[in-house]
């Protein structure tokens, strides 16, 4: 159970596990041919709809894939045409059974089309999405009215799972039909989302404007209290006024709280922290009480592919809000000399504004630049990018630039500016970090000059997961 908020701590992984099952239909009904002969009914008992998926749609959206004149919608409308079989009138539906035939070493192998269902598994679906049916209700409010697109609705219990999966786990042996990757995967990945999720759901609508979806993950028991023992829900999102308002990747989340103790037990069961252990005490530092002690609050990232770094890297720079920036200074030299012990250079930057230049012996021309300011840690790929970056937060607390203007009570929020990323990708390829390397000229992407902003926003509340994904299609015809 803590390795769910151990996700949270450590970044993408969490959002990617919730991400995976709540599209988990998707993927299934998009790799099924329209050929394929139905699965056999299971029988001797009764079933239950793990997972139901429907894709409807409205008006004669995408109808004619080839008459459209943004390569986007020409490739969706001929996936959704290659599936033109599995559609009954302007509906796909598609769900996953567990049955008597259910085995762990394919867990969906039930998946079944709407005209494949028996009269029992057409209403177990009925009955599964009516579980969800006043989150689907709530989800889809959020949605605008859609008079030509597509409309997608799913739901996902995961309560079936845990128990044989969990036995699965502990006993540590691969099962007939899985592989190891898999079954590390299930572990890290899936299983502790299952554990502590009473019900997944979304709704999404795809139209000329572009992609939008609304998921939310209902906790169970044990979601509360994961909460509570990690002392409740993290604050939300503080710093995202320095964020640039261009870049071609921002990712900013908040990192739950735990204590020192209890994340020590957690790194025991890995071999290589008694390593760690040993290089930090060569410095006088304790793993637990000063480094585990004072953890960072939250994150920003930001990316550029603009070859602005040392050595032709690409422009990095970013932002750690930490608990106790005191603490921190006042390790400082044990730092720099465990650092310099590990073979890394650290070099004092002067001039204004100060900063500190680290590099690795083996590859000194490459640099990354730190610095603290307030309760901040920074870092860049570079002193520009660095300065850039502090002139930034100086002119938004002096009010001589507006800030970023991050929707309020957030604890995660990803940005990617699709429609810059071909001109940063040509400047990287051309950069000198990739110069003379035989690397042969690649096109533009023309599907990503046509879309915009693709923003992935959660929020965690005291009974959920909200979940939001917004691309809109900026390419006119």
């Amino acid at each position: 159970m803590e390795q769910f908020f151990r996700w949270q701590r450590n970044g993408r992984r969490w959002m990617a596990g919730i991400l995976a099952v709540a599209f988990l239909a998707w993927g299934l009904g998009m790799a099924w041919a329209a050929g394929q002969s139905p699965t056999p009914s299971s029988s001797g008992g009764p079933e239950t709809a793990m997972y139901a998926f429907t894709v409807t749609r409205v008006g004669e959206f995408l109808a004619k894939p080839d008459q459209e004149e943004l390569q986007v919608f020409r490739r969706v409308g001929r996936a959704l045409a290659a599936q033109a079989g599995l559609f009954e009138g302007s509906r796909l539906e598609v769900a996953g059974f567990q049955g008597p035939s259910f085995a762990l070493g394919n867990l969906f192998q039930d998946r079944k089309f709407a005209r494949d269902w028996t009269a029992p598994q057409k209403a177990a679906v009925e009955a599964l999405f009516a579980q969800a049916g006043s989150t689907l209700e709530g989800l889809s409010k959020g949605l605008p009215a859609v008079q030509q697109g597509l409309v997608f609705r799913g739901v996902f219990d995961p309560k079936g799972l845990v128990e044989p999966l969990t036995e699965v786990v502990e006993k540590g042996e691969v099962p007939p039909g899985m592989r190891e990757h898999q079954l590390f995967k299930l572990r890290t990945r899936v299983l502790p989302v299952l554990q502590v999720a009473d019900l997944i759901a979304f709704v999404g609508i795809l139209t000329r404007d572009g992609l939008q979806i609304r998921a939310e993950m209902k906790g169970g028991p044990l979601y509360q209290q994961e909460i509570e023992e990690v002392g409740g829900l993290p604050e939300p999102l503080m710093l995202g006024k320095y964020l640039p308002s261009e870049a071609l990747m921002t990712f900013s989340q908040v990192h739950m709280g735990q204590s020192p103790a209890n994340l020590m037990q957690n790194l025991r069961e890995f071999p290589q922290t008694k390593t760690v252990e040993a290089f930090l005490a060569s410095a006088g530092l304790d793993l637990e009480k000063d480094i585990l002690a004072n953890p960072g609050k939250e994150t920003h990232v930001i990316i550029n592919l603009t070859p602005r770094g040392e050595g032709g890297l690409p422009d990095l720079r970013g932002y750690a809000r930490v608990k106790d920036p005191l603490k921190l200074l006042t390790i400082a030299p044990n730092l720099k000399q465990l650092a310099m012990s590990l073979g890394i250079f650290v070099a004092p930057v002067t001039e204004d504004p100060p900063s500190i230049r680290l590099s690795y012996f083996m590859a000194p021309q490459f640099g990354i630049q730190v610095t603290m300011r307030g309760e901040m840690l920074l870092f860049a790929s570079g002193r520009d990018p660095m300065v850039e970056m502090i002139r930034r937060m100086d002119a938004v607390d002096g009010g001589r630039e507006p800030p970023f203007l991050m929707p309020p009570g957030l604890h995660r929020c990803w940005r990617i500016g699709l429609g810059l990323l071909n001109e940063q990708l040509q400047r990287f390829l051309q950069g000198p970090l990739l110069a003379g390397k035989g690397i042969p000229p690649i096109p533009n992407l023309d599907v990503a000059g046509e879309l915009g902003v693709l923003e992935v926003v959660t929020k965690i509340l005291p009974d959920r997961v909200e979940i939001s994904v917004g691309l809109p299609v900026i390419g006119k015809p």
